[in-house]
């Protein structure tokens, strides 16, 4: 294998038109995945499979900036406490069912700060087995901003600025929608 200068233009050039087997395995992917997952603008967790529950055993340090709580206040625990005391969100038994078959989901929901700020988290989870071992890769992104938006462009286009009741145009629609619903 070839020496590089550790300069990003020769690892990228160099790994260009190997083959996937070629790349995954050169030395210049082993050294550079570590920094590229700990320096990743998203928030990276990983947990593995035990028995209920799926005790963290890295996070990097997007998932630090993201929650709050440091590396050493989440390792071992099950990532459940982000929930605080919402835990009967509808995207949360989507993802005990995926993770009980080992499936891989994505899934928005309300999580909370250390400092008990709420975020929305928009979470890919993937199961990944190491020999006999099940692990999860969760990556995480605060999506509040977005959110917000979609809910002020909903309100917008749903409500009456001055009255703050449903816009004509809402309005029919949900006595349409009422109608319709009504069994004779």
């Amino acid at each position: 294998m070839e020496e590089f200068e550790n300069k990003p233009e020769d690892v990228v050039a160099s790994v260009i038109g190997m083959s996937d087997d070629r790349f995954l395995n050169s030395d210049a992917v082993r050294k550079l995945l570590p920094t590229l997952v700990e320096e990743l603008t998203e928030g990276i967790a990983i947990g593995q499979r035990s028995g209920p529950s799926t005790p963290l055993f890295y996070v990097n340090k997007a998932f630090e900036r993201l929650t709050g709580y440091p590396r050493d206040e989440v390792i071992g625990k099950d990532c459940r406490y982000l929930q605080g005391n919402e835990r009967d969100q509808e995207e949360i038994a989507r993802i005990r069912a995926a993770i009980e078959a080992a499936e891989p989901v994505d899934a928005t929901l309300r999580n909370y700060r250390k400092d008990g700020s709420p975020f929305w988290n928009s979470l890919s989870l993937r199961p990944v087995r190491v020999e006999d071992e099940l692990f999860y890769v969760g990556i995480l992104r605060d999506v509040s901003e977005i959110r917000q938006a979609q809910s002020t462009l909903d309100r917008l286009a749903n409500l009456d600025g001055t009255t703050g009741c449903l816009n004509r145009q809402s309005f029919l629609a949900a006595a349409e929608n009422r109608f319709c619903s009504i069994q004779i």
